[in-house]
């Protein structure tokens, strides 16, 4: 019995084979990672959680999703995973309108070009929004391929190499 039967959304699935996926969470990464003011790994997974201490999502679903992932043993950055489960769920836009909505905390955590912090965000959450309706089947806990390292709020990725 597989819950993503039954949901009304259109398009031809999407799969953790697809490249587009991979490259599609990556992207979603960095949106959240670009213009952090800390370097250290992990730290868009701990600017969600202090977001989370001070403004509760009004979407139940979200905040059951991050208190699942928060539950999760994961030796990579929990963000990673919380993308891959809203990209299921199609809620994406759901975490980016609620993480804009802390305005005190984003200024704690990003610097003043933080994409987040733009007021072009709404353009992104807007295609996060027409991303709902596609069918995405992603492993949340499916280990990446790829690490970030983050240079003055500017986020590389580097690419692990294949056995």
């Amino acid at each position: 019995d597989d819950k993503h039967e039954g949901k009304q959304r259109a398009g031809r699935l999407i799969c953790d084979s697809d490249a587009e996926a991979d490259h599609l969470c990556q992207c979603v990464e960095k949106c959240l990672l670009f213009g952090l003011k800390s370097r250290k790994k992990g730290h868009s997974w701990s600017m969600l959680t202090a977001l989370y201490k001070h403004t509760k999502p009004k979407n139940s679903d979200l905040s059951f999703h991050l208190a699942h992932v928060a539950s999760l043993n994961v030796p990579w950055d929990r963000t990673r995973v919380l993308v891959r489960v809203l990209l299921n769920e199609g809620l994406l836009s759901v975490l980016f309108a609620w993480v804009v909505s802390g305005e005190d905390i984003l200024k704690k955590w990003y610097q003043p070009y933080g994409l987040v912090r733009s007021p072009r965000v709404q353009e992104l959450i807007g295609g996060f929004t027409q991303l709902s309706p596609i069918p995405f089947r992603l492993r949340p806990k499916l280990k990446p391929r790829y690490t970030w390292d983050i240079h003055d709020g500017f986020p590389a990725i580097s690419y692990t190499p294949t056995p």
